[in-house]
C-alpha cells in the first residue's frame, strides 16, 4: 500500500463510529501485539493523539509488519472478515470511481502529500486542503496560468504574482496566514520564475501569447500555505454567543487582528479586502489564534502619489474613499474595514441583509447603531469611532489602535 491509499482509507475510517467501538478487535485482526494496542488506545483516550493519528499509527504498524503482503486487497479482506461491510463498500467505490481531481492526487502523492478536499473552487484558481506524511495540514492554492491569461489578458499576468510576492515579503507572523513554499509546473514554468524574480516581462510577451493560446498543456502556480480551521464567518456561526463576550473579544480576537494588520502596514503593504471571510480562526479548547489571510488583492504602499485600483475588495466593507471611487487611498482604508468587522463582532451579527444595511449606514456617518451598542458596553467604543472616521486623515493608524487596545486590556 502506498501513502495515498493509506490516507484515503484513514479519511474513511475516522468517519465510522462503529469502528471506534470495535477498534480493539480490529487491531487483533491486524495482528498487532497487545502492549502496542494498550499504549495506542491510552494515548488516544488521554487526548495525546487525534483520531487521524490513531488510525495512521495502527495502519502503518500493520504495513511495517507485513511488508509486501500489506496490500489494499488484503486490508479489504480484513475489513470484510470483521463485518465492516460499509467501510469495504466505501473503499471499493473510491477505487472504482476515482474523483475528478485524481490527477492532482497523483501529482501530490509523488511529493509525499495527500489531497484531503477542495475548499474553494474558482474560474482560474482553487484552494485545497492537503496533508503531509506527518498529518500536518496545509492549504494549497492552485492558479491556472493559461486560464487566467484567457480571462484577463496577458497584460494582467504580473498581477498573478502579487499574492506570492506579498506573502514572501511578509514572511512569518503569528497573526498572518504564512507561505510555506511555492512552485510552478508546465511549459512556461521557467519563464514565470524569471518574471517572478523581476526579469523584464516585455521580453516574454510574444512567447506567452503564443504558448498560452496554443499549448494544450497548462502551466500552474502552486502556493502551499498554512491551513486554518475556519474563517470569522464560520466562527460566528459556530459560536453565536461567544461574540457577546467583549472582554474575550479584546484579548483573543481583535488585538490579534490589529497585530496582524500592524505587521502588514509596517512592511508597507495594503491588504484592501479585510472582511470576515478573509480573517481566519484556529480554535483549541478556549484559546484562539486569529490570522489575516487572502492576499490576492494586497499591494505595496507606494511613495508619493498613490494611484490605486478602484474596483477592489468587497464593497460593503470598503472605506468611504474607496466606496466613492477615489484612487488615492492609503493603508488607513484597512483600518476602516477592520472597524466594520469589529462592529459586526460586537453586535453579534452575521453577514445578513440587516448587517449590510447597518454597515452602509455607518459608512454614511450614521453612528446610531454604535450608540445602541454603547448602551450595552462602553469600553473601546472610543477606539472604534477613531477607526471609523469618515476622513482618512483623521482616522487612527493600526499601530496606534493596537497601542490603545493594549492599554484597555491592561486596565481590566
Amino acid at each position: 500500500m502506498d501513502f495515498q491509499e493509506i490516507n484515503n482509507i484513514i479519511r474513511i475510517l475516522v468517519q465510522d463510529p462503529v469502528l471506534f467501538n470495535s477498534s480493539s478487535s480490529f487491531m487483533d485482526m491486524l495482528g498487532l501485539n497487545f502492549p502496542f494496542q494498550v499504549q495506542l488506545r491510552n494515548k488516544y483516550q488521554m487526548g495525546v493523539i487525534t483520531s487521524n493519528d490513531y488510525f495512521h499509527t495502527m495502519l502503518y504498524q500493520w504495513v511495517s509488519h507485513n511488508g509486501k503482503d500489506a496490500t489494499l486487497q488484503n486490508l479489504i479482506n480484513i475489513f470484510r472478515s470483521a463485518n465492516l461491510d460499509n467501510i469495504v463498500d466505501q473503499i471499493q467505490l473510491l477505487v472504482q470511481n476515482p474523483p475528478k481531481d485524481e490527477w492532482l492526487r497523483k501529482y501530490l502523492y509523488a511529493m509525499d502529500l495527500c489531497l484531503v478536499e477542495e475548499l474553494t473552487p474558482g474560474k482560474f484558481s482553487s484552494v485545497h486542503k492537503i496533508t503531509d506524511g506527518k498529518f500536518k495540514d496545509y492549504a494549497l492554492k492552485i492558479f491556472s496560468i493559461n486560464e487566467f491569461a484567457r480571462l484577463n489578458g496577458m497584460d494582467d499576468i504580473t498581477k498573478l504574482f502579487r499574492e506570492l510576492n506579498v506573502m514572501k515579503k511578509l514572511g512569518k507572523c503569528d497573526n498572518l496566514v504564512t507561505l510555506d513554499r511555492y512552485w510552478f509546473e508546465g511549459p512556461l514554468s521557467k519563464d514565470l520564475l524569471e518574471i517572478e524574480k523581476g526579469q523584464n516581462f516585455d521580453n516574454f510577451t510574444d512567447k506567452f501569447n503564443n504558448d498560452v493560446g496554443n499549448s494544450t498543456s497548462n502551466t500552474i502556480m502552486y502556493l502551499k500555505m498554512e491551513y486554518c480551521e475556519m474563517n470569522l464567518d464560520g466562527w460566528m456561526e459556530k459560536y453565536p454567543f461567544r461574540t457577546r463576550d467583549i472582554d474575550n473579544l479584546e484579548e483573543t480576537l481583535i488585538v490579534q487582528i490589529v497585530k496582524g494588520l500592524t505587521f502588514i502596514h509596517s512592511n508597507k503593504i495594503i491588504h484592501r479586502n479585510l472582511t470576515p471571510p478573509n480573517i481566519f480562526v484556529n480554535c483549541s479548547n478556549d484559546s484562539f489564534q486569529v490570522k489575516i489571510g487572502d492576499f490576492s488583492t494586497a499591494r505595496p504602499i507606494q511613495d508619493g502619489n498613490q494611484d490605486n485600483t478602484i474596483e477592489i475588495g468587497v464593497r460593503n466593507f470598503q472605506s468611504p474613499e474607496m466606496y466613492r471611487g477615489e484612487n488615492n487611498y492609503d493603508e488607513t482604508t484597512d483600518v476602516y474595514s477592520l472597524g466594520l468587522v469589529y462592529l459586526i463582532l460586537i453586535l453579534d451579527w452575521k453577514c445578513t441583509d440587516e448587517a449590510i444595511r447597518i454597515l452602509c449606514d455607518t459608512r454614511r456617518g450614521d453612528f446610531s447603531n454604535i450608540s445602541k451598542a454603547e448602551n450595552i458596553h462602553r469600553k473601546n467604543f472610543n477606539i472604534l469611532r477613531k477607526m471609523l472616521k469618515f476622513n482618512k486623515i483623521q482616522r487612527i493608524s493600526a499601530q496606534n489602535a493596537l497601542k490603545l487596545f493594549r492599554e484597555e486590556i491592561d486596565n481590566i
